[in-house]
């Protein structure tokens, strides 16, 4: 696809979030989060392991049945990046680096992350503030702080956008909604919720012994011992019991290695 009508498309596209704000249609934000991660795509490294790329898309189908009313087109993606990421963009894309895939200790880690990033879509954190802050002011730059990358060319185009953030960093609320929710999905789905904690202190003891390797991930998803232990106690109380799935035979095999990329 050719560079200046896709940078025209997002332009249209943020034009359009930031008219409506808050009360924008779903059609404006799906042609903007489109827009979004086609040129993310585009920038970024993919990780190409087509076993990988089908059980992450089976695992998201998963959860997104039992999360999206909305029937939105979701498309999950794995970033070629050894640091502990993910990030969702509006319209149902998730990108997800691969040394999280790698670092993750079971299926249901994994599938926490998913589902916290599954719901800022479905709760439309992610357009919100991408709406709100393209209203309060001009952030450029703000992308490259929340996926941990920046390309020259990602950057310029945030600029001929006209500055419009190509994603926000979540506000401690929206957090707190999101491991809510995660949590509900996961127990709708089959899956067990402590799979949201566990990889809370995952991360916790990998920013303590390689502090670069999360960095961006803290950026944009603040965590602290309060959100880790309302997560715990929120996670003790949804589960029904020892039959929900922990982890599967399939993500063993597929998983990456640290430093594959």
């Amino acid at each position: 696809m050719d560079r200046i009508p896709l940078i025209r498309r997002a332009g249209l596209a943020f034009l359009t979030v930031v008219s409506l704000g808050c009360g924008m249609s779903e059609s404006a934000e799906q042609e903007a989060g489109d827009a979004m991660a086609a040129q993310v795509v585009r920038e970024t490294p993919v990780f190409a392991d087509t076993a990988l790329d089908a059980w992450l898309d089976a695992l998201g189908a998963r959860i997104v049945a039992v999360a999206d009313s909305q029937r939105r087109d979701w498309h999950f993606t794995v970033i070629d990046r050894d640091d502990l990421n993910a990030f969702a963009i509006p319209g149902g894309h998730v990108f997800v680096h691969r040394g999280l895939l790698a670092a993750a200790g079971s299926m249901s880690e994994v599938a926490g992350v998913l589902g916290h990033e599954i719901a800022h879509v479905t709760l439309r954190h992610s357009a919100r503030q991408l709406g709100k802050r393209t209203r309060t002011g001009v952030i450029v730059g703000l992308f490259c702080t929340v996926t941990g990358w920046c390309a020259g060319d990602v950057a310029q185009v945030a600029i001929e956008i006209g500055g419009a953030a190509w994603m926000a960093r979540h506000s401690r609320s929206d957090e707190a909604q999101s491991d809510s929710a995660a949590i509900e999905y996961l127990v709708r789905a089959g899956i067990d919720p402590a799979g949201v904690t566990r990889m809370f202190e995952r991360m916790a003891a990998e920013r303590t012994t390689k502090p670069g390797a999360i960095e961006a991930f803290f950026s944009s998803h603040p965590l602290d011992d309060q959100r880790v232990n309302s997560t715990r106690a929120q996670v003790s109380r949804a589960r029904p019991g020892p039959s929900l799935q922990v982890d599967d035979s399939v993500f063993v095999r597929v998983r990456p290695g640290r430093g594959a990329g």
